[in-house]
């Protein structure tokens, strides 16, 4: 049947079968043993205080700083056969570690290992994905890739459905830490797939890069990606762009924080309401990009595309000025993180297809630590602040919708200037020659 699925879906050679089923497999178990996570997360995040959750942003910004050249380091040092299922162990073995202590500690002492928890989901969900791919850019080559990497795309969103049901429906019978021990055995069950790809012939005809030739993300990278961010218009608008998206994003988790504390107090049915939303999520992204994705951004395009998700969040946050419920949030979630998702995801890396390789690798890997994570930081510590002040979170949601209005009109002009880019920096280059 698998089999049979293969040869409809995708352009598939038959020595290729097994690498690519068994790579399909692999992104399921990572994505199920993080969805069934992330629910947990968000409820140990509520169970800490709201008002710590500002203090979790940058802890989780602390830990990424500091995992990032660490994993930039043993990439270049350990060949892949070594380095990824030890990566997967060591995970493993963490969570492995949160069951036991979360069996043995006293009660009081669960809110500050849920805060550990928080951070750490955080850098493992991180961490896991680009190893993922990373090991799937080693082992395919470019023209393999192309016909093979949106099938083994579609594993990764049928385990984050599967993993988030789980915990949405499983939670309320299993309890939240007896989930930890599924999340534990589907990352053990990826170091199987991972082996058996290793083992396969047709993977080993592919010249993989050697220790010399692998690329390293370093500090000195990311800040050279300021330089080429402050040189180019379309880049700072890229970067604008992405940083009011995490404006809101995180305005709206903190709004989702603050309600899920005031009108659901058992933990359980917190956890179980944070596992619904992503299984909505997760549902409907999967629907939409099977059969409405590509032609939504071929008859908008690309500026039209990214304008969707800054009207749906005007219409959300004054939706939230007049009924700040559960429900209300929830739905406001999944239409958000669904449209990111489906649409404008596909849109804003379609954005970067016009950079040079050197603009592409730098610019997008500051964009993504600072721009991206660092902005976060800086939103929880906003709104901690306006909540001290006394800020309702009424009033919080009216002086946010007007961002939408900027964030909007920035996606437009980003698909106006799409084709310009290059010549920008051509001229650049003119004028740096005379």
């Amino acid at each position: 049947m698998i089999v049979a699925l293969l040869n409809k879906l995708v352009d598939i050679k038959q020595e290729e079968k097994k690498s690519c089923f068994y790579s399909f497999c692999y992104f399921f178990c990572i994505l199920s043993s993080y969805y069934i996570l992330r629910p947990l997360r968000e409820e140990m995040g509520v169970a800490g205080g709201v008002a710590n959750l500002p203090l979790l942003y940058l802890g989780t910004l602390t830990g990424m700083l500091l995992a990032t050249p660490i994993f930039g380091a043993l990439v270049t040092r350990y060949s892949r056969k070594v380095f990824i299922p030890v990566v997967y162990h060591f995970f493993a073995f963490n969570l492995i570690t949160f069951y036991i202590l979360s069996l043995t500690l006293q009660p009081e002492s669960h809110i500050w290992l849920g805060r550990v928890f928080y951070v750490w989901v955080s850098v493992f969900n991180l961490f896991v994905v680009t190893v993922f791919w990373g090991f799937m850019a080693d082992i395919f080559s470019l023209e393999r890739a192309k016909r093979l990497f949106g099938f083994i795309a579609m594993g990764g969103s049928l385990g984050g459905l599967v993993g988030a049901g789980i915990t949405a429906f499983l939670v309320e019978h299993l309890g939240r830490i007896h989930l930890i021990l599924i999340s534990f055995l589907l990352l053990e069950l990826a170091v199987f797939f991972i082996r058996l790809i290793n083992k396969n012939e047709s993977i080993k005809k592919v010249v993989l890069p050697t220790t010399d030739e692998k690329e390293e993300l370093t500090l000195k990278d990311i800040f050279n990606g300021v330089h080429l961010l402050l040189k180019s218009r379309y880049l700072l608008g890229i970067s604008l762009y992405l940083f009011l998206y995490s404006f809101t994003s995180t305005a709206f988790y903190f709004q989702q924080a603050y309600i899920v504390d005031s009108n659901i107090p058992d933990r359980i049915a917190r956890a179980a309401f944070f596992g619904r939303i992503d299984f909505a999520v997760n549902s409907l992204t999967v629907l939409i990009q099977l059969f409405l994705t590509s032609k939504i951004i071929r008859w908008l395009g690309i500026g039209k595309t990214l304008v969707i998700l800054p009207i749906i969040t005007i219409a959300g946050f004054s939706w939230l000025s007049l009924s700040a419920t559960p429900l209300v949030i929830a739905i406001i979630q999944v239409m958000r993180r669904t449209t990111n998702f489906a649409l404008i995801r596909p849109a804003n890396e379609a954005l970067f297809t016009v950079l040079t390789p050197e603009e592409k690798y730098k610019a997008k890997s500051f964009l993504d630590t600072f721009i991206y994570r660092g902005g976060d930081a800086i939103v929880a510590g906003i709104f901690g602040i306006l909540r001290n002040l006394g800020a309702s979170l009424t009033l919080i949601a009216i002086g946010a919708a007007p961002i939408g209005i900027l964030w909007g009109a920035t996606g437009i002009w980003l698909g106006r200037r799409i084709k310009q880019p290059q010549k920008e920096c051509d001229t650049s280059h003119q004028q740096v020659k005379k």
